[in-house]
């Protein structure tokens, strides 16, 4: 299973990176800080520690959104249905 683990998470890796959210490391957050300029009086900056946010996510939802997300990739060499249903045997087994 963890060969097969593996070999799904290889192709899940760069789909977060596509997301307007996604901050790569420290000096990417540092950066993307600096280029919001001088912010609002009134404005506050928060910051959260999530823990165990994958247990919190719908399976079948975040199947959907996976199989969505991986089709609109350019990667031709496997499904997103192929990739699903490993992914899906992953997060169920």
């Amino acid at each position: 299973m963890e060969k097969i683990s593996s070999y799904v998470d290889d192709y899940l890796r760069p789909l977060p990176e596509r997301l307007p959210s996604y901050i790569r490391d420290t000096t990417d957050f540092i950066k993307q800080l600096r280029a919001l300029g001088k912010l609002p009086k009134n404005s506050l900056l928060v910051t959260l520690d999530v823990s165990s946010l994958y247990t919190n996510i719908d399976t079948d939802e975040g199947l959907t959104i996976v199989r969505e997300e991986f089709g609109k990739s350019r990667q031709n060499n496997l499904s997103a249905e192929t990739l699903t249903l490993l992914l899906e045997k992953v997060i169920k087994l």
